[in-house]
């Protein structure tokens, strides 16, 4: 709402300002508002992107349940910022038989992906795979699933 009426009254300034021959004051007003609208937006835009986005509880359900030398499989890719959370090394795998094969056997890792994939990689995994734990990562519901390697 702060951010559309910056725009508003800045337009009805400039347009103003231009109506009445006063051009330059048109084009400071315009400079002065546009560096107004940048400064809210860039203090607004990072905690509405990390609360959006955030994915550090997934991490850290997924890192506790992989060792230090364990894999984390993203399937089909992982947004960058879970390297920074999981402190584990992630494989990013495409194909859902390649991860089906992976997931054919117990592992000390574990994977993560959206609901639907993990809907249907499940039926072609073992039965100790399991749900770990759920969360939204922006619009879609993400998974960490993992085995119980014994």
């Amino acid at each position: 709402a702060l951010i559309v009426g910056l725009v508003a009254t800045a337009a009805a300034a400039v347009a103003l300002a231009a109506h009445r021959g006063a051009f330059t004051a048109a084009a400071v007003g315009a400079a002065v508002s546009v560096g107004i609208l940048l400064t809210v937006v860039g203090a607004t835009y990072p905690p509405r992107y990390a609360r959006h986005f955030d994915v550090r509880e997934l991490a850290a359900v997924a890192a506790s349940h992989t060792p230090a030398d364990g894999v984390v499989i993203g399937h089909p890719d992982l947004r960058l910022s879970y390297d920074f959370y999981l402190r584990r090394r992630v494989v990013e795998i495409g194909a859902p038989d390649a991860v089906a094969r992976k997931l054919a056997a117990p592992s000390r890792g574990v994977l993560i992906t959206t609901r639907e994939r993990w809907a249907a990689l499940a039926p072609r995994t073992l039965p100790s795979w399991r749900v770990l734990a759920t969360g939204f990562v922006a619009d879609r519901e993400m998974v960490v699933v993992g085995s119980d390697p014994r």
